[in-house]
């Protein structure tokens, strides 16, 4: 099982007040890294746990495995790509990530049904995640 860390990040805070749906992503540090923005712990345990794992299915299944072309419009992409990720969790995890529409917490948000709760945790668990209490500094991204 892949190792994780979990860091609150502030460029996944302003990603998030520029987006609503937008809670969480990878790349950004190491590859073991999710970042999250602090909204995402406000979120119902379905949503939450489905993101996270969304997030894991991210680090598995990088951009270099699935961009034929390195100079295509990411954008064009992304739709394809987003469901290919949650069909890697779904693969290597057996938990189905729903996407839903909430005028509370976003559209297209990913879910996983109630019966999948304890299944996400324990592969979370597995993980051996680590949540860092400290903001990460992105100057990179500045």
């Amino acid at each position: 099982m892949m190792k994780i860390n979990i860091i609150h990040c502030e460029l996944a805070n302003r990603e998030h007040s520029k987006k609503k749906r937008q809670y969480a992503h990878t790349f950004h540090y190491e590859h073991n890294t999710i970042c999250v923005a602090d909204a995402l712990w406000d979120l119902p345990v379905n949503h939450l746990l489905a993101i996270l794992l969304h997030e894991i299915g991210h680090l598995h299944y990088p951009p270099e495995k699935y961009i034929d072309d390195p100079f295509a419009d990411f954008a064009e992409d992304h739709e394809k790509h987003e469901t290919a990720v949650d069909d890697v969790v779904h693969q290597l995890y057996h938990v189905k990530i729903w996407r839903v529409n909430s005028k509370r917490w976003g559209k297209n948000l990913e879910w996983i049904d109630r019966k999948d709760l304890p299944k996400a945790k324990q592969i979370i668990w597995n993980c051996g995640y680590k949540i860092m209490a400290t903001t990460a500094k992105d100057e990179a991204h500045e």
